[in-house]
C-alpha cells in the first residue's frame, strides 16, 4: 500500500524521531496497529520530494534518518534539477542516480519517472 502524509516514528534508537515523509509503502496489515504512527520496520520505502525551500533536509537529515531506522529504500525525487537518487541498504550505501524520463527499479518496483515534472 502507498500513502502520503503518514507518520513514522522511530523510539528504538533512545529518542524519539518522528518523520512525516511524502509517500511511504507498507503492507496493508500496518494499518491495524492502533499507534497513531507507523513504526519503520513496517516501511518498506519512503519518497521524498525535495523542497525548494529546504533542499538539504531531503538530501542529508532524511537520508540518515532513515537509513538509521532501519528502512529499507530511500527514494529521492529532485523536481529543482529533473534528477533523483534511489538509496538501497544497508545503511543507503548503494546510491543510483537516475534523471527524469529514466526507467529506474527501487527494490521489487520498476518506475518510469518520464512522468515527473520539474519546479519549472
Amino acid at each position: 500500500m502507498a500513502h502520503g502524509g503518514a507518520d513514522l516514528e522511530d523510539a528504538a534508537r533512545g529518542r524519539l524521531r518522528l518523520r512525516n515523509p511524502d509517500l511511504m509503502v507498507f503492507a496493508e496489515a500496518a494499518l491495524e496497529s492502533d499507534g497513531p504512527a507507523l513504526l519503520p520496520h513496517e516501511v518498506l520505502l519512503v519518497v521524498e520530494v525535495v523542497s525548494m525551500a529546504n533542499p538539504a533536509t531531503d538530501h542529508h537529515a532524511k537520508v540518515r534518518d532513515h537509513a538509521a531506522m532501519g528502512i529499507p529504500l530511500y527514494l529521492l525525487v529532485d523536481p529543482r534539477k529533473g534528477t533523483g537518487i534511489v538509496h538501497d541498504e544497508p545503511g543507503y550505501t548503494s546510491r543510483k542516480e537516475f534523471a527524469f524520463g529514466d526507467t529506474i527499479t527501487v527494490g521489487p518496483w520498476t518506475l518510469d519517472t518520464g512522468v515527473l515534472r520539474t519546479y519549472a
